[in-house]
């Protein structure tokens, strides 16, 4: 007699402990602790620093209504492609919160990148993964190095932004999807407009909610035309805002972009896109060197080998392949998929990116999280999902020992543009500001051979013109008289080059030829009008010429408080000075306390002496 069986008990895996995800949020900021010191570096020193458009509580309106470089370009002109009014926005936040205090900046930015990891660990779950593989997700994430450029460099926060406005429209699509709330198809379209506000790359939140939609509801034993039907439906209000914002994006812009002094064709886009791809998965398989840029140029017929194209297009063949099949795992990893290759798109407009500066980490922080939620979702389909966190733990470990040594590129220049050299030695923009950052330590012969190496390279005007004030400085001033010349020559809006020149020629006496380099580059240049006018002023006192010196002075002035620069500001000081000489006191000492004001975060020495003075002046010294 056969014995009778009955079916194993089925067992019940144990829950994730509560502590997963606040235990993977401390590690997130762990993560990123070692850059709360960081100085502001790069575009920090003048999006932040020397923005008076959202320093200046009266221009709040413009601000948002300009790109985020208007404040360096002519009054009412764009002065670039970017028009972010959410970054904007958390700029003048933050001013309002912490002035030019770097620290509290850095402590935002590291609680934004918490926040955007804590929301991908909810995005993962309710595409449908357990606890344990959106902890593995959220773990790698968190510490990846390829984010020390968004979290470690204050600039780097649109991402961020970003990151927390599309995934929090994503979860609540999802949310939505399954029980509705008019409340959240109103939350939807604001987060989806603050994405698109954010950065560029937030014209794809339709297609990322759509998506997120169509995976929940066919995954809920739903019809594929109903799950379409879903996603279309709440991606469509998105849809009308992006129309929005490309129409408001293009009115601030002045066109859908601006010309670019580089030409990039479709044939280099083409022929580049492999090396693109290559680079962008060797950052996220194995991110040993990470740095501020890399030394990838645009590819063409000319440099076209097995080194630049044919083995990065066998690479991205494989990479196509892999994907594909990833993608026919599950809806999950189709998901996580699709977010990889839209959020990168933008990368690959190379036409958009100076050609040395065609990639960068940051375009890698939130297809990061699409390319592991693929891949996890694939690997909790096959083993247990506590074997999956426990591997994605071990891979955390080294890849948080890279971070921390990566974010300590971000806390000064001088590291900045050291580590700049290193991983793009073929950069005459990097050697540049490499060589400023020597030459302001008083490093000269090593800033002379950055200067060499850059000219070497590209002979850009800074380089040049930096080169020159050391070549005056060691008494060689008709050689340097004869590079800024040159510079001036072949780039007539090149301020720097007239203000250097101008004082090499008023070190030498020849004041009437100083006058007359400081009203051409006063023309030329009529965004820093300001300084110009300030050491016109001076020029011309030393002319004696008291009343035409007043005049600019005067001028300097008026555009003290929307020029922000240490030059402009002197104007101030050199109208409170020649105020006394003529016995105006009140004036003076007006003049005094509002150049005191205006350069309280100055540091540089010369307006650290004129403070000095003018401390002393309003002591009644």
């Amino acid at each position: 007699m056969a014995r009778s069986s009955s079916p194993a008990p089925s067992v019940t895996p144990p829950a994730a402990p509560r502590w997963l995800l606040p235990a993977v949020l401390v590690v997130a900021a762990v993560a990123f602790a070692n850059s709360l010191d960081g100085a502001f570096v790069y575009d920090d020193t003048r999006q932040i620093a020397a923005n008076a458009l959202i320093q200046d509580t009266s221009r709040i309106g413009e601000a948002l209504a300009s790109d985020v470089w208007a404040f360096r370009a002519d009054e009412g002109q764009a002065g670039s492609n970017y028009w972010r009014p959410t970054f904007v926005a958390w700029m003048i936040l933050c001013h309002a919160l912490f002035g030019l205090a770097p620290l509290g900046w850095h402590v935002l930015s590291v609680l934004l990148h918490v926040a955007v990891t804590a929301l991908a660990f909810v995005f993962v779950r309710r595409l449908g993964l357990g606890t344990w593989a959106a902890a593995a997700v959220a773990l790698v994430f968190a510490v990846h190095p390829v984010h020390s450029e968004s979290v470690a460099w204050i600039s780097g926060s649109p991402d961020l932004l970003l990151g927390v406005a599309l995934l929090g429209a994503a979860i609540l699509a999802a949310d939505h999807a399954r029980v509705g709330g008019a409340w959240r198809v109103a939350a939807i379209v604001a987060l989806g407009a603050v994405a698109m506000g954010a950065k560029e790359i937030g014209i794809m939140t339709p297609l990322v909610v759509g998506l997120t939609v169509w995976a929940v509801r066919a995954g809920d034993a739903g019809t594929r035309p109903a799950a379409v039907r879903s996603a279309v439906g709440i991606a469509a209000p998105l849809v009308a805002v992006g129309v929005v914002y490309l129409v408001a994006r293009a009115a601030v812009i002045g066109g859908f972009s601006q010309d670019a002094p580089w030409e990039h064709g479709l044939v280099e886009a083409a022929l580049t896109a492999p090396a693109i791809v290559v680079f962008y998965l060797g950052q996220i398989l194995w991110p040993a060197t990470v740095g501020p840029s890399y030394a990838l140029r645009p590819v063409t017929a000319d440099t076209l080998s097995a080194a630049t194209f044919w083995l990065p297009l066998a690479g991205t063949l494989l990479a196509l392949g892999l994907a594909a099949w990833l993608a026919r795992q599950s809806r999950a990893a189709a998901v996580g998929v699709a977010l990889f290759a839209l959020l990168l798109l933008p990368a690959f407009n190379i036409g958009a990116f100076p050609p040395e500066h065609l990639v960068h980490d940051r375009y890698l922080y939130l297809p990061l999280l699409g390319a592991l939620l693929a891949v996890v979702a694939v690997a909790e389909a096959r083993w247990d999902g506590r074997r999956v966190a426990l591997a994605a733990a071990v891979v955390a470990v080294p890849l948080l020992l890279v971070t921390l040594r990566v974010n300590r590129i971000w806390m000064t220049e001088e590291a900045l543009w050291a580590a700049n050299v290193e991983t793009d030695p073929t950069s005459a923009f990097a050697w540049t500001q490499h060589g400023i950052q020597l030459q302001r330590a008083g490093q000269t012969e090593a800033a002379v051979r950055a200067y060499d190496r850059a000219i070497a390279i590209r002979p850009m005007s800074a380089a040049v013109s930096a080169r020159a004030e050391l070549l005056a400085a060691s008494g060689r001033g008709a050689d340097a008289e004869a590079a800024l010349r040159s510079v001036i020559a072949q780039q007539p809006t090149d301020h720097v080059a007239y203000e250097r020149l101008a004082v090499i020629l008023q070190q030498q006496n020849r004041l009437p030829e100083a006058e007359a380099v400081l009203r051409a580059g006063r023309e030329a240049n009529p965004s820093v009008a300001c300084a110009f006018a300030a050491n016109l002023g001076v020029v011309l006192y030393l002319q004696g010429r008291p009343d035409e010196a007043a005049q600019m002075f005067d001028a300097a002035a008026a555009d003290a408080d929307r020029e922000v620069s240490a030059a402009c500001r002197a104007g101030l000081f050199h109208r409170a000075q020649l105020n006394l000489e003529r016995g105006r006191t009140a004036e003076a000492r007006a003049d005094f306390e509002r150049f005191l004001a205006l350069t309280a975060t100055f540091t540089d020495a010369a307006t650290q002496q004129r403070r000095g003075i003018a401390q002393q002046r309003l002591a009644g010294g």
